[in-house]
């Protein structure tokens, strides 16, 4: 819009001066003229004066006072020698036209005359020097606002109702909305922001309906062997008392799985990341670290997956941190890599203490993510192959979470690519000072 009036002033400019050279500066030029010959004729009465009452100075004294009050000038006398005789002045006003004259007797210049008229602007008015230029302005002028009025109808008013009738209609649930508006202006710009927002608000939607299939699954798998294992336990047909507690132990760790998924949920909304409070205590690093070792090595050998860990620096070192919260990374990873690193799959785990940190890495050998996919791998709700993911379930907040937890504890957490394929994450997780051991 700014563009269009920038040229809509250029042109009522242009037209303007133009029409003020062809008519109005003729005008005032007829007019300026005409005054040009009162003044010549204004010249030649004083002179004929002066002539009349040459042998009486008292008289010419007295004829040209009159005369030049009577007409709102100036008069300066000189003599054949360029002395000053006479001077009178009743010239009034800004403008101003001087005209010389002289007097001639007996066949030689008598007087040097010097007449100042006063130039009547009012009087060029009403002899029609301006009226065409400001009729003709005053015309263009409403033209130009008519014009401004159909542009900001056109490209305002109607694309704004066109915005305001497509965003009433948004779902976020397809039939994406398409403004036609193909100016690069302002409204083009809000136009096609309200057609990024609906393709946004699909896009969640698509997401979240997903994750909501995603989470039945995760929901149902675990649901659909508790409810196996029941039925065996409630038939009675199943005697032998290992095996009763073999099935007890199955739906055990099937209902802690239901309960890590709703504790996963529970944080999908950031304002819940006050939870994420840090609880630090004292932990011996080196048992701390094996303990979690061979915990991941049984559970990964139970699911054919070869696991190699190593640890650096925790000999007798204490540290200061929260050990539940770190566990719950550790296993976020762990479960992600046996969901989609595919076979066969080798996990490695390192860890090592220095500047007052855990320096963690942890990564497979699996069948990895895009290279684009790294900027997105901590985003919630984010899956890498949707497809792939919905078959296997999870809902994508795992390393969303993680990431969640390692910033609230100071630390940093970032993905990189593993040579020639895989998925790897390192961590620096903060330890704290014993004087916040709570």
């Amino acid at each position: 819009m700014a563009v269009f009036m920038l040229v809509l002033f250029q042109i009522y400019s242009l037209l303007l001066i133009g029409f003020y050279s062809l008519v109005t500066g003729k005008n005032i030029q007829a007019g300026l003229e005409g005054m040009q010959r009162e003044t010549a004729a204004q010249n030649g009465e004083i002179v004929a004066g002066i002539a009349e009452r040459s042998d009486d100075m008292e008289a010419i004294e007295s004829f040209l006072d009159h005369y030049a009050a009577d007409n709102q000038m100036g008069i300066a006398m000189y003599d054949d020698v360029g002395r000053l005789v006479y001077e009178v002045s009743y010239r009034d006003g800004l403008f101003g036209y001087k005209a010389k004259d002289f007097v001639i007797l007996k066949g030689r210049i008598q007087y040097a005359l010097e007449m100042n008229y006063r130039i009547n602007i009012s009087s060029l008015r009403e002899a029609g020097a301006f009226s065409s230029i400001r009729n003709f302005s005053l015309g263009l002028m409403g033209l130009m606002f008519l014009l401004l009025l159909y542009y900001f109808r056109r490209a305002v008013t109607v694309p704004i109702k066109q915005i305001h009738e497509q965003v009433s209609a948004v779902t976020g649930r397809g039939d994406a909305i398409r403004i036609p508006y193909e100016v690069d202006d302002e409204i083009g710009d809000l136009c096609r922001t309200f057609e990024d927002m609906d393709k946004r608000l699909e896009q969640s939607y698509r997401d979240q309906a997903e994750t909501i299939e995603a989470i039945s699954h995760d929901l149902r798998t675990p649901l659909t062997s508790i409810f196996g294992y029941m039925e065996r336990l409630r038939s009675g047909k199943d005697t032998d008392e290992d095996k009763r507690r073999r099935y007890y132990d199955v739906i055990f760790r099937k209902a802690q799985d239901i309960y890590a998924l709703t504790e996963d949920l529970s944080r999908y909304d950031k304002n819940s990341d006050e939870n994420l409070e840090p609880k630090i205590e004292s932990i011996a690093l080196a048992p701390f670290f094996e303990s979690l070792s061979e915990y991941y090595e049984a559970e990964l050998q139970a699911a054919q997956v070869d696991f190699h860990s190593k640890f650096e620096g925790f000999e007798e070192v204490v540290g200061a941190f929260d050990g539940d919260q770190l566990k719950r990374v550790l296993n976020n990873l762990v479960t992600n890599a046996l969901k989609y690193g595919g076979r066969p799959l080798t996990v490695y785990f390192e860890a090592e203490k220095s500047d007052g940190k855990l320096h963690i890495r942890f990564w497979d050998t699996g069948q990895g993510i895009p290279e684009e996919a790294y900027a997105h791998v901590f985003d919630r709700f984010w899956r890498s192959e949707k497809s792939r993911s919905r078959d296997l379930g999870g809902t994508g907040l795992g390393l969303s979470i993680c990431k969640n937890i390692v910033e609230a504890n100071g630390g940093t957490i970032d993905a990189f690519p593993i040579t020639p394929r895989g998925f790897g994450i390192r961590i620096e997780w903060v330890l704290a000072s014993e004087k916040d051991i709570s």
